[in-house]
């Protein structure tokens, strides 16, 4: 079969006929009007939404993860000095031993210096209380007062009571105090602080 013969056979109405056969048929088997790449980009849309989704998420966790490992350190930072300043190792022995240092190294007379019984007002916390009397200088008084304050330990004085003195030409001071101690009532760790 020579296609050039029975191309030259054709008339009109037979071209225009198979032109709108062949045409037809590219239509059902070719044509796109773009619904098919509307699908395609519908599809990509939906993908990056979900990929945007998912690095969201993935980007929060992170966030939680800093702020939750923020509060951790932080918590552990509190718990460090609640165990530093509340250690359950309490001597009453080196309390005294740290008054009379303190004193001494301020130049002050420690006139009286002995554990007394409290009654404790934290019950969550074992409070170690000294009677303690001292004379010196206001301002030697005042350093050693200073200097107790700066120990590792949550502490407080009580009913302080200041009296001055003459002794001969100087005015002296005569400082009549309670110390309490605190210290927690349950082990917190190593807790090898002493307060001291």
């Amino acid at each position: 079969m020579n296609f050039g013969e029975e191309f030259e056979k054709l008339d009109a109405t037979k071209s225009i006929a198979i032109g709108l056969l062949l045409a037809g048929l590219y239509w059902v088997l070719f044509y796109d009007d773009g619904s098919r790449m509307l699908t395609q980009i519908q599809g990509l849309q939906q993908e990056i939404v979900k990929q945007t989704t998912a690095k969201d998420h993935v980007e929060k966790a992170i966030q939680d993860k800093e702020k939750f490992q923020k509060e951790i350190d932080e918590i552990n930072l509190n718990l460090r000095d609640f165990q530093l300043y509340f250690s359950a190792q309490l001597n009453s022995n080196a309390i005294q031993e740290k008054v009379s240092q303190l004193a001494t190294e301020h130049d002050l007379v420690l006139e009286t210096l002995r554990p007394i019984e409290k009654q404790a007002e934290f019950s969550t916390f074992n409070e170690t209380a000294v009677d303690l009397t001292l004379q010196g200088d206001f301002h030697n008084i005042m350093e050693f007062i200073s200097s107790l304050s700066k120990m590792k330990r949550v502490l407080d004085f009580s009913k302080m009571e200041f009296e001055t003195i003459t002794s001969g030409a100087r005015q002296k001071i005569n400082l009549k105090t309670t110390l309490v101690v605190y210290s927690s009532t349950q082990a917190l760790g190593s807790g090898e602080n002493d307060g001291t």
